[in-house]
């Protein structure tokens, strides 16, 4: 039960480290904890991947322009979308 408990707690460790927000104690107690657990050294490169991953497609993702007269519109068509829901609501 002891080990399940440290490994979550490893988990988070894990994420600091994947964050840059580690310290050197931390990181000496998460390296300690993966050459001797290989549940968790396994977890550590899946959520490294999944990192990876997602880095590099917020990269690739490309915001589209709103036009200029955006907001005139949207709060045009939710004026409507109210007025439309109080007649029938």
């Amino acid at each position: 039960m002891k080990k399940r408990k440290e490994c979550k707690e490893i988990i988070k460790l894990i994420q600091k480290e994947i964050d840059n927000r580690i310290t050197v104690g931390e990181r000496d107690i998460l390296d300690r904890h993966i050459s001797e657990c290989s549940r968790c050294a396994l977890e550590k490169e899946e959520m490294i991947k999944l990192h990876n991953l997602l880095q590099e497609n917020i990269v690739r993702i490309e915001v589209p322009q709103l036009s200029a007269d955006f907001n005139r519109k949207f709060y045009q068509r939710l004026g409507e979308s109210r007025v439309r829901s109080s007649i029938f609501g």
